[in-house]
């Protein structure tokens, strides 16, 4: 029985992670080329950011107001709140990049596979990085993905150069058995 349920919530975790990816296809780079590829964190770094927003819940900084302001009526804030709730204090799953169903090439990559381009950390990293992927997105991480009621609620981080990058909370909701993209919240941006 655990492994049935594993199983499905695994299959939802990347029909979740597939839609946010799905939805940067079409895009094109600085030499406006198709970016056909994506490379994917093996395991998210994200953990510092998600500690960070509860922090920021706890400490009174950031209030679950800032996220309600902007939400769509579809979404049931009791439920969305349980799920930031869970979402902050979940771990990075190990993510398998053959489980994607998307149009564009997914690749995962270490965390060390990734510093070795910063290994002077001078700026050159991303034009090593890129050197070596030619023709990618950048990099993405993404969190576990937490369910409360019909919601799906994701962290998931986009990096595609030193100084652009940004972090985003991502709401899905379940309509009959497909997730359906609501909205997303915005963590950080640089």
């Amino acid at each position: 029985m655990f492994f049935v349920s594993s199983s499905f919530a695994q299959e939802n975790d990347y029909t979740v992670y597939s839609k946010i990816l799905n939805r940067n296809i079409g895009l094109r780079n600085n030499n406006g080329d198709d970016l056909v590829r994506v490379e994917v964190r093996k395991r998210c770094d994200c953990n510092k950011e998600l500690r960070e927003l509860a922090k920021s819940f706890n400490e009174g900084i950031a209030e679950l107001g800032y996220f309600d302001e902007s939400m769509p009526s579809s979404v049931d804030k009791s439920e969305f709140h349980k799920a930031l709730e869970m979402l902050v204090k979940s771990r990075a799953p190990k993510i398998n990049s053959d489980l994607f169903q998307t149009q564009i090439e997914v690749n995962s990559i270490s965390r060390n596979g990734f510093r070795r381009f910063f290994r002077n950390d001078d700026n050159d990293g991303w034009g090593r990085f890129y050197k070596k992927y030619e023709q990618s997105a950048g990099l993405y991480s993404f969190s576990k993905v937490v369910y409360s009621g019909s919601l799906a609620l994701v962290y998931w981080e986009m990096e595609v150069s030193h100084d652009y990058g940004g972090g985003l909370i991502s709401i899905l909701l379940l309509d009959g058995t497909e997730f359906k993209y609501v909205h997303d919240v915005l963590v950080w941006i640089r």
